[in-house]
């Protein structure tokens, strides 16, 4: 029969880890943690992620210049379309320019 193997010797991550009290076997964080306003289990990054304020809406200034009874949402959401429609626009321009889609 042979011998048995030499004891591994630890490599210097392991000495290091045992020097600072770090387990080497550390369990993985879990993705879902526990919503505390919703009592449900929810994701911790993400669309949807848990204990966010993003679904209340944020409190707004009104600047000096502007009109007390306007909706600050409403204007947020306008511009975005804009944007939105903007940036479509310069892609299609970009397409054509290239060639991918028909002129016109």
């Amino acid at each position: 029969a042979m011998p048995p193997r030499p004891p591994k010797e630890e490599t210097k991550w392991e000495k290091f880890a045992k020097a600072k009290g770090i387990p080497l076997n550390k369990e993985k964080r879990s993705r879902k943690v526990w919503d505390e306003a919703t009592g449900t289990w929810m994701y911790r990054h993400g669309h949807e992620k848990a204990n966010s304020s993003s679904k209340e809406w944020p409190i707004m200034e009104v600047g000096a210049n502007d009109d007390p009874f306007d909706d600050p949402w409403e204007k947020l959401r306008d511009s975005k379309r804009a944007r939105t429609e903007k940036n479509l626009e310069n892609r299609m321009k970009n397409q054509e320019r290239v060639g991918n889609l028909a002129k016109g």
